[in-house]
């Protein structure tokens, strides 16, 4: 039994359509991730301990604007930039990916409107 031509286009739209949904859901984590990255550079944060109790004024700066603290207790895991660093090469790794995925989908999604 041969298949027909219609029915040989239809596998190619639902690939284009499913890459095209990997790739949005690429961008949206590219996009969370820049998130969490800006949010870890610029907000300001206090510190864990009894000595802190003051939500207004944050004895921690962002590592954006004070990229060496002052005060030892403001020692935070993520806030220091070997780590930093780590996060921008995680998100920079997932926004070339969410990059790459949109073109293919778009390629895909025009050769198989030119092959109809």
């Amino acid at each position: 039994m041969a298949i027909t031509e219609p029915d040989q286009r239809r596998p190619a739209t639902e690939d284009a359509r499913r890459l095209n949904r990997r790739a949005i859901a690429w961008t949206c984590v590219a996009v969370a991730m820049w998130l969490l990255f800006a949010y870890l550079m610029i907000v300001s944060y206090g510190t864990a301990g009894p000595s802190y109790h003051s939500v207004d004024d944050p004895p921690c700066k962002g590592p954006l604007f004070e990229p060496v603290p002052q005060d030892s207790r403001c020692d935070s895991e993520l806030r220091q930039w070997p780590a930093l660093l780590g996060i921008l090469a995680l998100t920079l790794l997932a926004t070339v990916v969410a990059a790459a995925t949109l073109v293919y989908a778009r390629v895909a999604a025009r050769v198989t409107v030119r092959s109809e």
